[in-house]
């Protein structure tokens, strides 16, 4: 049996996400598959390099939340059957909404 070795468990958080690289604003389309206090699993179409910063900005399925901007980390990435990938990344920091209006 495989033992959790997380800090804090991933909770499902299914949502829409776009991602920039910093400092770039060309945004890629993704897809939140769960999320935990330290990290995030990301299904992006995109092969990411290790170690990359990615702004990430996650879109809520209703009107009354307001969409979720973080700094992370690329830590792992797997490409899946279906030729996407998922990438594993801990988050570095939350970044306010007024600094990411393009993301």
């Amino acid at each position: 049996m495989i033992q959790e070795q997380r800090q804090s468990p991933r909770e499902e958080n299914q949502c829409q996400a776009y991602y920039t690289f910093p400092g770039n604003n060309e945004r890629y389309s993704g897809q939140c598959i769960n999320l935990s206090n330290n990290g995030i699993l990301l299904g992006c179409d995109q092969k990411l390099q290790l170690n990359t910063a990615l702004e990430v900005c996650l879109l809520p399925e209703n009107d009354t939340t307001s969409p979720l901007n973080l700094l992370v980390k690329v830590n792992w990435l797997n490409k899946q059957s279906s030729g996407h990938y998922h990438a594993g990344a801990s988050i570095k920091a939350i970044i306010a909404s007024h600094e990411t209006e393009n993301v």
